[in-house]
């Protein structure tokens, strides 16, 4: 939950991008400047339509993440066949690893020549329901041992958060 609306996290990506944007300037982080705005200033939200907007979310989290890895530990042996360029490298049982939600949020295997693009609807079945690939929350969609407990109430609360705005009153933009 606390990835989603902190500070410096999904919660405020969409609401700066609604209400205008970030202003990325010289005293702006090296975050803010590489990371692409999700929604795109300009994009016509969903309100009311809490289906779409689902998506929208969820789209915005794979490009934008609020947590960018997480780590568990191999179930059996594994190896990798080119490990730095060193050559084969063996891992026991057990052994802790890092799964980056960054790589595989831009991968093309998964999401195609649009990986990078902001597409919610374009990558629907991708982010949600049962054939979900999105690896958000500690799982991938909805299946996986480590799911996220608070996935439901977050997401409860961003749509709710993202309804109240009313769309034709931008008294906050610049």
């Amino acid at each position: 939950i606390a990835g989603l609306l902190g500070p410096k996290t999904l919660a405020n990506a969409l609401m700066m991008s609604f209400f205008g944007g970030l202003d990325i300037g010289p005293l702006s982080t090296a975050e803010e400047r590489a990371t692409p705005q999700c929604p795109p200033p300009g994009f016509d939200f969903p309100f009311g339509d809490d289906d779409k907007l689902r998506l929208v979310i969820l789209e915005s989290l794979r490009l934008a993440p609020a947590v960018y890895e997480t780590v568990f530990l191999l179930p059996e042996e594994s190896s990798v066949a080119d490990y730095a360029g060193l050559g084969t490298k063996r891992f026991p049982a057990g052994c802790p690893v890092m799964l980056s939600y960054v790589n595989t949020a831009f991968d093309p295997a998964i999401w195609g020549n649009t990986a990078r693009d902001f597409d919610p609807y374009g990558h629907a079945a991708e982010l949600d329901g049962p054939q979900a690939r999105f690896n958000g929350f500690n799982g991938v969609g909805p299946r996986g041992q480590r799911a996220c407990p608070g996935r439901g109430l977050a997401m409860a609360i961003m749509l709710h958060m993202l309804n109240a705005i009313d769309p034709h009153e931008r008294v906050f933009a610049s």
